[in-house]
C-alpha cells in the first residue's frame, strides 16, 4: 500500500486518549456475541477518546485526498474512505459505551445482569440495549446493509418500539467502474514516478 506522506503521517497519529482495548474490540464477526467486563468498559468509555477520534476524522479526510491515497484504499472493485479505521473505532465506542435509556447502565453490564435475572416481562429483543446498538450500527454507514435495516424495521414494529428512527446513510464504499479504476491507477502511477525517493 502506497500513501502520500501527509496521509501516512495522519494515519499514524497516536491517539493516546483511547485505551488499547478499544482497538482490540473493534467490530468483527468473532466479537459479535462478546460482552465486555466492567473494568474493560471503564478503560474504553472516556469522552476524551471519543472527542479525539471525531477531531482526527476530518484531518484524515483532508490529508488523504490524492489519487494515490484513493487507490491505496481500494479493495476489489470498492473504494473505501481513508477514515475506515477511525469509523470502526467510533462505531465500537458508540456501541460499547451506550447506556440503557431505562436503567442508565452500560448495555454489556445490563445484558450480563439479565442473563442471571430478568424482572421484566418484556421480550429481550425489545429492550433498549438490544435495539439501540442495532440502530447505531445502521446509522453509522460503515456497517449498514439493506437486509439488516429490514430486519430492524420488523423488530421495532413487532415490539411497538419508538425512538429508534435513523437516517439511512449514504453508501460507505464506492463501487468503481473498470474505466474509473483504470484512470485512478494510471494517475497514482504517474504520481509515483515523479516522487523523489531516498
Amino acid at each position: 500500500m502506497t500513501l502520500s506522506d501527509s496521509c501516512l503521517r495522519m494515519l499514524n497519529t497516536n491517539i493516546t486518549e483511547c485505551s488499547p482495548g478499544l482497538f482490540y474490540h473493534c467490530p468483527n464477526p468473532d466479537l459479535i456475541s462478546e460482552l465486555l467486563l466492567d473494568e474493560e468498559l471503564a478503560e474504553i468509555c472516556h469522552k476524551n477518546c471519543y472527542n479525539s477520534l471525531t477531531e482526527l476524522r476530518p484531518k484524515i479526510e483532508a490529508a488523504c485526498n490524492t489519487d494515490m491515497d484513493a487507490v491505496a484504499f481500494l479493495y476489489e472493485d470498492k473504494l473505501f474512505p481513508p477514515t475506515y479505521m477511525v469509523d470502526l473505532l467510533l462505531l465500537s465506542f458508540n456501541t460499547y459505551c451506550y447506556r440503557d435509556r431505562v436503567t442508565g447502565k452500560l448495555c454489556d453490564l445490563q445484558l450480563a445482569e439479565w442473563r442471571i435475572h430478568r424482572g421484566s416481562g418484556k421480550a429481550l429483543e425489545c429492550e433498549d440495549c438490544l435495539l439501540a446498538p442495532l440502530r447505531i450500527e445502521l446509522e453509522a454507514g460503515i456497517s449498514y446493509n439493506d437486509e439488516d435495516a429490514s430486519e430492524f424495521e420488523e423488530m421495532t414494529s413487532s415490539c411497538n418500539a419508538t425512538g429508534y428512527d435513523y437516517t439511512k446513510p449514504a453508501p460507505y464504499a464506492t463501487t468503481l467502474s473498470t474505466e474509473s479504476w483504470a484512470t485512478m491507477v494510471k494517475s497514482a502511477s504517474a504520481i509515483l514516478k515523479t516522487r523523489q525517493w531516498p
